[in-house]
């Protein structure tokens, strides 16, 4: 006869019972306790992108296993190029490493070059956050009435007068801004080394005629700003399931370019140039991104995911982050890969449009 000792006997079923609820707890399997999370951010202290990165930081902190403490790390250079790189090469896959995409780079890659060392659709992205974009002029300098009332007169004074914007660089984020003047013919000429709010800055001046800024900047900061009447002649709108171009729902009463030019031209807009715009302004909307390197386990992602969408939940943080980003669709995880997918799936004939107009106006190589 074997006998058994109970207290062992009960230690090995409580044994057991831990396995097993472990085994259903995957957040257990994921502790950043005592750790320190870096977010890379591939732009200087103070932008749209690094602000975002600082917003969610604290919140990570608290709904992350373990309470790390979290970091930005800033990274500029090469209209974030550079840091976009290093992200890319981190062969630190445990979850304490973050990086932060946005529309310059994914211009940047979605336009190619010998710099672009990264690729987006390799990471694991956590959060995709999409963010409408408005076209604005100078009214009173440039004679325009925007939006539907009087599209035909818009376009004749667009094609006639130079229409100055400001850019960072030819290949930058506002290339979006440059093809939504070019779909329609207009005479564009670009001012360069002009960082998103010195372009605003310039704009307020009437150093530039026209600018594009997110939609939440655009109504608190442009609206009602300036001395001389401000116009909104459009906005980029966002694509819907179906793949149509959708108003932008902060800025309702407002047309998608689509609407302003099939009003203007009596026609909807298609073709190379219009395939490149849809491209690029794509990317413009598709603004912000969290991602972890390539080759996070599987288990580090989900909860990543998981405290995102509870900080998403947070009455507070939801409403900061709607002021930051607006109220178009945000994406978790997978389902953000498609959407990324379309805004880099360039067609030949668009990018071989994009590659004659940066060559012949700028002298730039894709």
């Amino acid at each position: 006869m074997i006998f058994r000792n109970p207290a062992k006997v009960m230690l090995t079923v409580a044994a057991g019972l831990l396995v097993s609820i472990a085994a259903v707890l995957p957040a257990s399997a994921v502790d950043f306790s005592g750790k320190k999370i870096t977010i890379i951010t591939p732009f200087k202290e103070g932008g749209g992108t690094d602000g975002l990165a600082r917003l969610f930081a604290p919140y990570l902190q608290k709904e992350l296993p373990g309470n790390p403490d979290v970091i930005v790390l800033n990274q500029p250079g090469g209209g974030g190029v550079t840091g976009s790189n290093k992200f890319q090469r981190t062969d630190v896959k445990d979850g304490t490493v973050l990086g932060m995409g946005s529309t310059s780079t994914f211009v940047a890659y979605a336009i190619g070059g010998d710099k672009v060392k990264y690729d987006p659709m390799t990471w694991e992205p956590i959060i995709l956050m999409l963010r409408g974009a408005i076209v604005y002029a100078n009214g009173d300098k440039m004679g325009l009435k925007g939006g539907l009332n009087d599209p035909k007169g818009d376009v004749a004074i667009a094609q006639s007068k130079p229409v100055v914007i400001g850019m960072k660089t030819p290949t930058s984020a506002e290339l979006s801004d440059y093809i939504s003047w070019r779909i329609i013919g207009a005479n564009v000429k670009p001012v360069f080394g002009l960082s998103t709010s010195k372009q605003r800055k310039a704009y307020f001046r009437q150093e530039i005629m026209a600018n594009v800024d997110g939609t939440g900047p655009y109504l608190k900061k442009v609206v009602g700003k300036s001395d001389f009447n401000t116009v909104p002649m459009f906005s980029f709108g966002y694509d819907g399931p179906d793949g149509n171009r959708l108003r932008d729902p902060d800025a309702p009463e407002l047309p998608t370019m689509e609407e302003f030019y099939q009003a203007a031209f009596g026609k909807a807009p298609k073709g190379p140039a219009y395939d490149a715009y849809r491209n690029i302004t794509g990317l413009r909307v598709m603004s912000k991104l969290i991602a972890l390197p390539p080759g996070t386990p599987k288990e580090v992602v989900d909860t990543y995911i998981a405290a995102m969408k509870r900080i998403a939940e947070d009455p507070k943080a939801a409403k900061a982050i709607k002021k930051t980003v607006g109220s178009l669709p945000v994406y978790y995880g997978n389902a953000a890969k498609p959407i990324m997918a379309g805004g880099f799936k360039i067609k030949p004939s668009a990018r071989e449009w994009m590659a004659k107009e940066l060559g012949e106006k700028f002298n730039v190589k894709m």
